[in-house]
């Protein structure tokens, strides 16, 4: 038993560190959740909470997603299937809690909206357990890249520039939108082109690590604007409804 739980073990921690940019992006996802840890008290009774829990969260389901995968060798797409019906629950709860145009809110609603109807979609006519959902999470980051701009403009408008550095969504929203960006593309390469692969040793299999890595990069980009903007951002203001 003990030679058994040492192999899985080993076998686990070389699978987190034999590609560089995994060992690397871990980490880097691992600091915002501390940074936001450490300014808790400044974000109480605010949604900014759930961005930190989520965080947290989204670490640690990496982890326990990649254990599940050397421990039982099967997919671990439930995971982040799991993870992403999280994510946009929090990411348009927190919008919708900070948005302050009654227009905003009922856009934020009814975005929400149409982004169920396509994860319901995909929960109802895919297996789940092997399938990624991807087309919710495609039009989920376009919907959210919509949020983002909706919130952009009424910081500038209700705040002006002056204190906008002061604005924990700003950062927010700047590393998603960075993110989305150029991970989106990334992610339907990656998806599309490299899972359909059959042969391992396929001229096009560089290219596609070359993809995958410049999407890690972006990641810790994103992760590192969030640690800063926990730092850096001073109490929210929100509204009452």
């Amino acid at each position: 038993m003990h030679l058994l739980v040492e192999s899985i073990w080993s076998k686990y921690l070389n699978f987190l560190t034999e590609d560089i940019y995994t060992s690397i992006i871990l980490p880097i996802e691992l600091l915002p959740f501390i940074v936001g840890l450490i300014y808790w008290r400044k974000f109480i009774g605010t949604p900014i909470i759930w961005i930190i829990l989520y965080l947290g969260y989204n670490f640690f389901n990496e982890l326990l997603a990649a254990f599940y995968f050397v421990y039982t060798e099967h997919a671990n797409t439930i995971f982040f299937n799991i993870h992403d019906l999280i994510y946009f629950l929090v990411i348009f709860y927190v919008y919708y809690r900070f948005l302050k145009s009654v227009l905003f809110k009922r856009v934020t609603i009814l975005l929400f909206i149409v982004w169920m109807l396509t994860y319901f979609y995909f929960v109802t006519t895919s297996d789940v357990w092997i399938q990624f959902s991807l087309l919710s999470l495609i039009v989920g980051d376009f919907l959210i890249m919509v949020l983002v701009l909706l919130s952009f403009i009424e910081i500038i408008n209700y705040s002006g520039f002056a204190i906008i550095k002061d604005d924990f969504l700003i950062y927010l929203g700047l590393g998603l939108l960075i993110y989305i960006v150029i991970q989106l593309p990334v992610l339907i390469v990656t998806l599309i082109g490299w899972m359909n692969l059959s042969d391992a040793n396929h001229t096009l299999v560089s290219f596609f690590k070359l993809i995958r890595n410049l999407g890690f990069a972006i990641g810790c980009l994103m992760y590192l604007i969030f640690a800063y903007g926990f730092y850096r951002s001073k109490y929210p203001q929100l509204t009452k409804d």
